[in-house]
């Protein structure tokens, strides 16, 4: 008989090489809707760091790693690449007792690897070289046969993320999504097959934005989205998902049922330290609090919790705090 899990997590996991930096710019980009500030560091110079250390990331490994403080049993199903760093990287879910016979190793290609510049307040800027990770292949046979009753999906790239997606929802599971940067660019008309599928859908204010770009809106639209997070939220829900919580950094989360909006403001901290990795804590923590609970009030309320444990602490999955004390 097949081991039973709570969740399994899909996507993508990383070794994370972060930089903690000084010498930079940050330049306003006001012009463009969807744009945010962009990062200035001097071309063809040297740029000393002030710090450095080395973590590991991505979202199927980070979100594993939330869930299991949940105190819920929980596979990953990614790719790694027949090197040091792949190995690194299964090692390191092991140790925290995650299950990877679901793990796929590719053979002949480099494990992913991320440079995470982190700048004076915390906020970070990944370079991303996704490697094995756009190696993943998801069959829908597979994927039926997972011994889970949640799947909780989260960035997908390569060539074959479309197959791999389709496969994933044929699976008649209940299904948490956080759409990645592969997904959101091919616009609504693609993921609104998925989306009426997706029982909840977890996605930061510039995703939900970037999403609705892509559907018919004028830009003065599109502006009052953007200042409406009712209006913002109500909109996806419209789109199928049984659940959409969006989150906005220090404004907090929020959450539509259909019936209920729920605003849960972001918990105070003393100093912010890293951001990498926080919208997979917070995620994972929500959905592994939601399936304990069943409460979606109390299950954004850990969630902010973990958030702000994540933050306060270096790197993705180092400051995850032991959530399941807390859930009762």
């Amino acid at each position: 008989m097949k081991k039973k899990f709570d969740i399994i997590t899909i996507g993508g996991a990383t070794e994370d090489l972060s930089f903690l930096i000084n010498d930079y710019r940050l330049l306003d980009n006001r012009r463009e809707i969807l744009a945010k500030k962009l990062l200035a560091i001097e071309y063809g110079a040297k740029t000393i760091v002030d710090e450095s250390f080395v973590e590991y990331g991505g979202g199927a490994a980070n979100l594993a790693m939330a869930i299991k403080q949940c105190g819920l049993s929980v596979a990953s199903w990614l790719a790694v690449g027949s090197d040091r760093r792949g190995q690194d990287i299964i090692n390191n879910l092991k140790s925290h007792k995650i299950d990877t016979g679901l793990c796929q190793i590719i053979d002949r290609q480099q494990s992913a690897v991320s440079v995470v510049l982190i700048g004076q307040d915390g906020e970070h800027t990944i370079i991303a070289y996704r490697g094995a990770n756009d190696h993943l292949s998801i069959t829908s046979s597979a994927a039926k046969q997972l011994a889970s009753d949640w799947l909780y999906v989260s960035s997908l790239s390569g060539k074959i993320w479309l197959k791999n997606l389709t496969a994933i929802f044929k699976s008649h599971k209940k299904i948490a999504w956080n759409p990645g940067q592969a997904q959101l660019t091919a616009g609504f008309k693609k993921l609104r097959p998925f989306l009426e599928k997706t029982d909840l859908l977890i996605i930061n204010q510039d995703e939900a934005l970037q999403l609705l770009a892509s559907h018919p809106f004028d830009n003065k639209q599109l502006a009052d989205y953007g200042q409406n997070m009712k209006k913002l939220i109500q909109r996806l829900w419209c789109y199928g998902p049984k659940i959409v919580v969006i989150t906005a950094d220090s404004r907090g989360a929020w959450s539509y049922d259909g019936q209920t909006t729920i605003h849960q403001p972001a918990l105070p901290v003393k100093k912010i330290i890293d951001t990498t990795g926080v919208g997979d804590a917070f995620g994972g923590t929500l959905l592994g609090c939601l399936i304990k609970t069943n409460s979606l009030k109390k299950s954004l309320y850990l969630a902010a919790k973990q958030a702000a444990a994540a933050i306060s602490q270096r790197g993705a999955q180092s400051g995850l705090i032991n959530i399941s004390k807390l859930i009762r």
